[in-house]
């Protein structure tokens, strides 16, 4: 081979990860969406259980409602009540009576009737309530 015949190449100059990256953006752009979808999946559902409400005993009592009688009076009452409910939102405690299925047509009319029979749950089954 002729000695005069070699080329020279310049040096190259070092590669720089973010020329590699504003070379593909779709690949950062997919990474991005991966790396969050990854992060949110052990988040939310950690999140989820936070508000998911108190947890109530399967066991359950039939009220019949009297004259005066309120659901929120019903669920607070210490004699009737929910057994632990002063450990959470009577709220909850109604959303959960109302969802019921046993209670499906009491709440249809979106009131109390004399005479009508409730189903409550016997107690809210949470660390907190079992400390009494």
């Amino acid at each position: 081979m002729n000695p005069e015949a070699r080329i020279s190449y310049a040096p190259s100059k070092p590669r720089r990860l973010r020329d590699d990256l504003e070379r593909h953006p779709k690949l950062v752009r997919g990474v991005a969406i991966a790396a969050t979808a990854i992060a949110a999946s052990q988040i939310v559902p950690r999140i989820a259980d936070h508000f998911d409400g108190p947890d109530f005993s399967e066991e359950t009592k039939k009220i019949t409602v009297q004259s005066g009688d309120t659901l929120w009076g019903i669920v607070e009452d210490p004699e009737m009540g929910i057994h632990g409910i002063d450990k959470i939102d009577t709220r909850d405690a109604i959303d959960h009576i109302k969802s019921d299925p046993a209670n499906m047509d009491v709440f249809e009319n979106g009131q109390l009737d004399i005479g009508e029979t409730i189903v409550i749950p016997e107690s809210i089954v949470t660390p907190e309530a079992s400390d009494d």
